[in-house]
């Protein structure tokens, strides 16, 4: 503790600047739509019936994590709407140890990270 009190340290989500290179993103050729879409074609070439079982592993994987994700937005948009965020931000205040342990806490019970 120095003479002017304990330290205080603060832990809050910043806008971070757009720079040119990430820019025109929207613009540029996509590699990760590029690889899922060739590798469906491949799978469709070597073998179909292999294409329609994943195909149907992956819907099926998918349509059983919606509801949660899905929750998991409309709770979060429902946070940021109402100004709660801040309210959070608030939590992440003073000494690291405490910050942490409110962090996993709260990481823990939250179904979904909008990082």
């Amino acid at each position: 503790m120095s003479a002017t009190g304990p330290q205080i340290t603060a832990m809050v989500d910043t806008p971070h600047k757009q720079t040119d290179s990430h820019s025109h993103s929207h613009s540029r050729f996509d590699h990760v739509w590029t690889t899922i879409a060739v590798s469906i074609a491949l799978l469709a070439i070597l073998g179909i019936n292999q294409m329609m079982s994943k195909l149907r592993f992956a819907g099926s994987a998918i349509l059983g994590t919606a509801p949660f994700i899905s929750f998991a937005i409309l709770i979060i948009g429902g946070l940021k709407a109402s100004g709660a965020e801040t309210l959070n931000a608030k939590a992440f205040t003073g000494s690291h140890l405490g910050m942490i342990a409110v962090a996993a806490l709260l990481g823990g019970l939250s179904t979904f990270c909008s990082c």
